[in-house]
């Protein structure tokens, strides 16, 4: 996969101090056709295809897993909303043990696994990797805020040839939407980042926090004091919201389009 480009211009400059760096994941460090997880329609050759490579059986047609597992995420939606989350997140093995009737972990896990595969390939961005490698030699403490499931950590090795912690990422600073419950753009994600940053005496101002929509990712950094960046490097992905009335006067610190843009925005004047 390659990124499609955007007619969206830089803005760079630098920021000093930066101590340390948040990413979001899907359509900021991984070319997503859907810029999130699970959004694209199931396809029924690419299921069948996937279905038979894992040895996975069914009796239910690929729009038949569908329908249920949108089912199964508004159900359990409704029923957060109802105690009170403002963006609920669930968590996708506990959905396919109630998809496939099966108290196995493991075996929901695999299937959550290929359906997103299926819905939702990836890849990496174009010098994704040698950022985070760069910020790492430099001692940039670097985290991740994502909505992501169990799988997304598998991506690195798979992808990137080595695990989170190896490449650069502080596995105190990873927060990912499945394990709180909720889903950017709540401000739970941000907030327990910050609180964690401040336990190693980082302030917000000296944090920058990168992502690709600006109401999931530069509205809630902004709201928890991070500096943010705008990735506009890929047409599928990047979400502007311009129809927004929250996000029609709100401006990223920086705009990047190239991955290899931001280690120049971080160097000392």
């Amino acid at each position: 996969m390659q990124p499609v480009q955007t007619d969206v211009d830089p803005v760079l400059k630098p920021l000093n101090p930066i101590r340390a760096v948040l990413y979001d994941v899907y359509g900021t460090l991984f070319i997503s056709a859907s810029g999130d997880l699970g959004k694209n329609v199931l396809q029924n050759e690419t299921a069948d295809r996937l279905f038979k490579q894992y040895r996975l059986d069914s009796t239910l047609s690929a729009g038949e897993l569908a329908r249920r597992f949108e089912a199964e995420i508004r159900k359990a939606h409704h029923s957060e909303k109802a105690r009170g989350a403002d963006f609920p997140e669930v968590r996708y093995d506990v959905l396919w043990q109630n998809i496939l009737g099966t108290q196995n972990t493991e075996t929901a896990r695999i299937w959550a696994l290929v359906y997103e595969l299926a819905v939702n390939p990836v890849f990496p961005m174009p010098f994704a990797k040698e950022v985070i490698e760069g910020l790492k030699r430099s001692g940039m403490r670097q985290g991740l805020i994502s909505n992501a499931q169990f799988f997304t950590p598998l991506l690195f090795p798979a992808l990137m040839q080595a695990d989170m912690e190896t490449l650069g990422i502080d596995p105190e600073l990873v927060f990912f939407s499945c394990q709180w419950g909720r889903a950017k753009p709540s401000p739970l994600l941000f907030k327990e980042a910050l609180e964690r940053l401040l336990h190693f005496h980082v302030q917000p101002e000296t944090v920058l926090f990168i992502g690709n929509d600006m109401l999931n990712d530069i509205l809630p950094a902004r709201s928890a004091g991070f500096c943010t960046a705008l990735f506009a490097g890929d047409r599928r992905s990047l979400r502007l919201r311009r129809d927004m009335e929250k996000c029609r006067n709100l401006s990223p610190d920086l705009v990047i389009t190239e991955w290899n843009q931001l280690l120049d925005c971080l160097k000392e004047p």
